[in-house]
């Protein structure tokens, strides 16, 4: 299996080109980059993970075990679909009509291929695991609507009413998502490289805003407003002139970089506007103790060196 998918260069990064309009080496390592930046630091998921810990030792131990842990995982996540992919290679055996799509050989595979036992712990594992990951965003997105929308909209309720709002929330979260996961199932790519799209413009911006007020004593609030606006406007224009003006065209105007440059891009944008923004305002809000500096500086191993206005 391995020397099949060696010869086939199924273990190829990509292409080491310095091309930023196809999803060479160079174009998912940003990605990945600010994509885990903004999820190690700003996502609701992991921060309530952080705040659990008893002190900031701990919380760092666990980020750097946590993201340390992706690599095995990921690489035998990818593994699986070399494995598939050499196993009917070498047995010669056909797939049915009725695939049409890569995400399908391996539930395929686990149907045909494996005892009804082992299938059985082995799906039941699957289901564990979706669930488990998916109770913990519906719990966050509950949480972020309840406390920064709705505690604001109504701020004498009482914490009942609050926890049957979120419930609500969560029941209608969850069905969102089981549409959106009906509809992923019948479209003609994968479920992968959906994700690095969807994620790459919907947190645009995110990691920017974060480093922003962590790295910045002289940010503020009105300069880290008009830098959101301006992520957003950038993020617009670029998902609207992706790949060619595919929805709308506008000639040489047109998003040129490959899609998974648009949260690295946004990220960047929000960051330099509202770091140049906020020196047009007085209202330095941003408090030193907040940012990387104040921590280095109460850090008692550390010598905290001059923050970086």
């Amino acid at each position: 299996m391995f020397a099949l998918a060696r010869a086939n260069h199924k273990f190829d990064l990509g292409s080491p080109a310095l091309i930023f309009s196809r999803p060479t080496i160079l174009v998912l390592a940003i990605y990945g980059f600010f994509w885990y930046l903004q999820k190690y630091t700003a996502d609701q998921t992991l921060v309530q993970r952080y705040l659990a810990a008893k002190t900031s030792k701990e919380a760092l131990r666990g980020l750097i075990v946590g993201a340390t842990l992706c690599l095995p995982v990921w690489t035998l996540f990818m593994l699986i679909g070399t494995q598939l992919w050499a196993f009917y290679r070498l047995t010669g055996e056909p797939l049915p009509s009725s695939i049409t799509k890569v995400d399908q050989v391996f539930p395929y595979f686990i149907r045909t291929h494996l005892p009804a036992g082992i299938a059985g712990l082995f799906i039941a594992a699957l289901f564990g695991a979706a669930t488990a990951t998916l109770s913990s965003d519906l719990n966050c997105i509950s949480v972020v609507v309840v406390e920064d929308f709705y505690r604001k909209l109504y701020p004498q309720e009482a914490d009942q009413r609050r926890l049957r709002a979120a419930k609500c929330l969560v029941a209608i979260f969850g069905i969102l998502a089981a549409i959106v996961s009906i509809r992923l199932a019948h479209t003609r790519g994968t479920a992968l490289a959906l994700w690095y799209t969807v994620s790459a413009i919907v947190a645009g911006g995110l990691a920017g805003l974060f480093l922003l007020g962590f790295l910045s004593t002289r940010a503020n609030r009105s300069g880290a407003y008009l830098g959101i606006i301006a992520s957003m406007i950038f993020t617009v224009w670029a998902t609207l002139t992706l790949n060619g003006g595919s929805i709308v065209n506008l000639g040489k105007y047109n998003f040129p970089l490959h899609d998974f440059m648009i949260g690295a891009v946004g990220h960047l944008v929000l960051l330099v506007v509202g770091y140049l923004s906020s020196f047009l305002f007085h209202d330095v809000s941003n408090k030193e103790e907040l940012t990387l500096w104040g921590w280095l500086r109460r850090s008692p191993t550390r010598t905290a060196p001059a923050p970086s206005q």
